[in-house]
């Protein structure tokens, strides 16, 4: 894109690179930069007020871009092949806003998942393959609102079946299943009567065949069938699971932030056994039980990169950026000198490298800038010339082919290293 006004957006999917180019007027276009030929193309427009909302949500699946957009009668799901012939809307709608209060999609193998609300089901898990044919809605609980409040992470597959967390109007939150049919969709209870699931429960981790999850009773993992449901750590929630706040896949295995008596607040990694389930960190500080004044790990985007597993930890730097190799865990640098913490956002792994952004000081605006470490204290370092305040800070990560591309807030360029 080479015009006034400046980016907002982007994503890899396949081997394109998305764009979205906001100009001055308000008018906004889609863009597609092919990266061998680098040949862009213009996929749709938008024109101003309606552009302030589209496009937006943009989620790479099965090689295309998917998005959500304005079209005639309102939001509506659209995909695209990187040609603008082959950019349009998937859905109809008649709902102006069927996307109200669900901010999000989600690629499972290659297929996209998503929450939308078609005035006669109310809010309803949906999937599409790329098609309006394939775009079909997989659950139907005859509640208006029994997904509105479902997160990304909060949804996973296994067996050829999904697994959600949603409510019914008649029983708590729990987890549910459905092989794609509306029909199908039934309480995972019917399969495992004592996996309950946790109170705080948010997230579900798909790794290798199995869904790993927090129950009230413990840890626990699924092939999606009642004799492949099994419990593999009670330990860990005996006192509560209140601060098993996330599952993260990492190197094939689950990293968590789990408390226990022995240790308080600190990283895990399970394979799904008892015996490998293990305490990866002991950062210091006094920790205490749930509930206390406790100063422990602060539980964020756990990422890993090579060997490593980045997480950021609170100590008396505040929340800084730990790593740790699973034998020792180490403060990578004290980013945010004058502040209570540096603000690390949008970790992206590359190799054995991670990328992040991070803030110099504890304001808002202050300044921010694109960051690379190797995994030590001497290879964390500021990439040059990407140093800016909060109006033009590198954003929107993406990696392909060992390369970054990112975007500066406020301009009109893409960058890559």
């Amino acid at each position: 894109y080479d015009g006034p006004g400046h980016l907002s957006g982007l994503k890899l999917a396949g081997d394109r690179l998305y764009s979205v180019a906001i100009e001055i007027g308000g008018d906004s276009h889609l863009w597609s930069t092919d990266l061998k030929t680098g040949a862009e193309v213009l996929l749709a427009g938008w024109d101003y007020p309606e552009a302030l909302f589209s496009p937006a949500l943009l989620t790479a699946a099965g090689g295309k871009l998917f998005f959500r957009a304005l079209a005639a009668d309102g939001d509506e799901l659209w995909v695209s092949d990187g040609t603008a012939k082959g950019t349009r809307a998937l859905t109809q709608f008649e709902k102006v806003n069927p996307f109200e209060e669900t901010e999000w999609m989600k690629e499972i193998g290659g297929r996209l998942y998503f929450v939308a609300n078609d005035v006669v089901h109310g809010f309803e898990l949906w999937r599409s393959d790329g098609t309006s044919q394939g775009t079909v809605r997989i659950s139907d609980f005859g509640y208006f609102d029994a997904l509105r409040g479902l997160q990304p992470a909060g949804l996973a597959a296994t067996g050829g079946k999904i697994l959600f967390i949603a409510r019914d109007g008649l029983t708590a939150t729990r987890l549910w299943t459905s092989d794609g049919r509306p029909a199908s969709t039934a309480p995972f209870h019917d399969l495992c009567s004592s996996c309950e699931l946790s109170s705080t429960t948010s997230s579900l981790v798909q790794i290798g065949g199995k869904v790993f999850f927090p129950g009230e009773n413990g840890l626990w993992s699924t092939d999606g069938t009642a004799a492949g449901t099994h419990r593999f750590s009670g330990s860990l929630c005996a006192y509560s699971c209140a601060y098993q706040l996330t599952f993260q896949p990492v190197q094939g295995k689950i990293a968590f932030v789990a408390w226990d008596a022995a240790h308080g607040l600190e990283l895990w990694t399970s394979d799904g056994t008892e015996g490998g389930t293990r305490r990866l960190t002991d950062v210091p500080g006094p920790l205490g039980p749930p509930g206390s004044n406790h100063t422990g790990p602060y539980p964020g985007e756990i990422v890993a990169a090579g060997s490593r597993i980045f997480f950021p930890a609170l100590d008396s730097h505040g929340v800084e950026l730990w790593v740790t190799d699973g034998r020792e865990s180490r403060l990578l640098a004290d980013i945010g000198r004058s502040a209570p913490g540096s603000r690390v956002d949008e970790p992206t792994p590359a190799g054995n490298r991670l990328f992040f952004t991070a803030s110099f000081t504890a304001s808002e605006s202050g300044e921010r800038a694109l960051w690379v470490s190797g995994g030590t204290s001497e290879t964390t370092v500021v990439v040059p010339e990407t140093t800016g305040n909060s109006y033009f800070a590198p954003t929107d990560l993406n990696v392909a082919s060992g390369r970054l591309f990112f975007l500066r807030r406020g301009t009109d360029q893409v960058f890559q290293l």
